[in-house]
């Protein structure tokens, strides 16, 4: 598992924009990192305490305004389109679940 883990965050994603760009892969380690700061950023702590992976996701979304928003910050950054279709402020436990789900959108 730990081997697989460490290949996953090595492997690059080809996305329909690389292939018509100059712009290099993403790396997935790089895809997490945009999507971890667009959390500290929706967050809007201090530099102090942001967010991180294992912070509690309602804690970063505590309504679902804060919710679609991040969403849309996301979909903005990355230039796609995400379908949180039966998804809400409270269908993740942690920021990295979030992660998790919405890296799968960028691939």
């Amino acid at each position: 598992l730990e081997l697989l883990t460490s290949n996953l965050k090595t492997m690059t994603i080809e996305s329909t924009e690389h292939k018509e760009s100059t712009s290099p892969p993403l790396l997935i380690a790089s895809v997490r990192q945009r999507f971890l700061s667009l959390c500290q950023k929706q967050a809007d702590w201090d530099s102090y305490d942001k967010p991180t992976e294992e912070t509690e996701f309602y804690r970063v979304c505590n309504d679902g305004l804060d919710f679609v928003e991040l969403i849309m910050n996301c979909e903005k950054e990355f230039q796609i389109k995400i379908d949180e279709t039966g998804k809400d402020e409270y269908s993740f436990d942690t920021v990295k679940d979030f992660i998790d789900w919405a890296s799968l959108n960028v691939a």
